[in-house]
């Protein structure tokens, strides 16, 4: 996880609980170097969640693709947030475990699976970005989790945002995340999904406000675009990319997410989402089992 070499972090992670800002790293995290202090800091701090990426159990297999990497340390390090949140009588953060599919790694899997539960994560195994490199010549449990996204396999290479299937049906993650998490550049640039860099969906956060960017005409016509009711316009990013130009061709478009529900989804539409996330910090082991209960979640 680069942003825990910050030096900074542990304020970081502070200040935002203190200011009800949920974080997370979903988007990946390796746990090679993580300072003590840093590990309780995300359970004390309520980070939400982590996707942890661990391409074997043994150490010859795992650095065989993550050079110069030590699976013990990341296995230690998974322990001891455990441990934190354990102490911190909490359940974040939430931590899943991606695995890549590769020839050399096959043989365990099983076994990843297995550790992944023991060690409360959810699991999920990838295709290869590059299908060339160590492939996998067995189907069945070392075969991808799901079915490979139509879309990039029938994308031109040429465009910006062209690579490879992979196992999960990534298209709906990354398109959805124009309507649920809008991704947005350390320098204010509104990117809208996290495949994006190569443009910008018109003004920047930074400069203008979250909320007046979020409600840009660019924007609005890219997810227009997408559920497939305007045309591909040139000063769109989604216009280059390929994950769209496969959606366009096989006309099988976006459909927009339905609103959050429950109590949770009324305080967000009516913008106070910050008030859910100081709820969820301070009373959320108590409540959450009680709403689910009421269907209320």
């Amino acid at each position: 996880m680069r942003s825990s070499l910050n030096p900074e972090i542990e304020h970081i992670l502070a200040y935002a609980y203190r200011r009800s800002v949920a974080l997370s790293a979903w988007n990946g995290a390796n746990l090679n170097h993580v300072k003590e202090p840093v590990l309780e800091a995300l359970a004390r701090y309520k980070f939400r969640g982590i996707t942890c990426s661990i391409d074997g159990i043994t150490n010859e297999t795992y650095a065989a693709y993550r050079r110069t990497g030590n699976v013990e340390r990341v296995f230690e390090n998974i322990r001891k947030i455990n441990a934190n949140k354990r102490r911190w009588k909490t359940r974040y953060p939430k931590l899943r475990w991606h695995m890549i599919a590769f020839g050399h790694n096959a043989h365990e899997v099983a076994p990843a699976r297995a550790l992944a539960a023991e060690l409360g994560m959810e699991f999920f195994l990838k295709a290869s970005w590059d299908p060339n490199y160590s492939p996998v010549e067995a189907q069945g449990p070392t075969a991808p989790t799901a079915v490979p996204d139509p879309a990039r396999a029938a994308a031109p290479a040429s465009s910006p945002g062209a690579q490879p299937a992979q196992g999960e049906d990534l298209t709906r993650t990354y398109c959805l995340q124009l309507w649920e998490q809008p991704q947005i550049n350390f320098d204010g640039k509104l990117l809208g999904c996290c495949v994006n860099s190569w443009g910008a969906f018109g003004h920047n956060v930074l400069e203008v406000g979250l909320e007046r960017a979020l409600g840009g005409e660019r924007l609005a016509y890219a997810k227009r675009m997408l559920q497939g009711t305007a045309p591909a316009r040139d000063d769109v990013p989604c216009t280059a990319c390929a994950t769209y130009v496969g959606l366009a061709g096989a006309r099988q478009w976006i459909e927009a997410p339905p609103p959050p529900q429950g109590v949770a989804g009324f305080l967000k539409r009516h913008g106070l989402g910050r008030t859910v996330v100081w709820i969820n910090n301070r009373y959320g082991s108590q409540l959450l089992p009680v709403l689910e209960r009421l269907r209320l979640a």
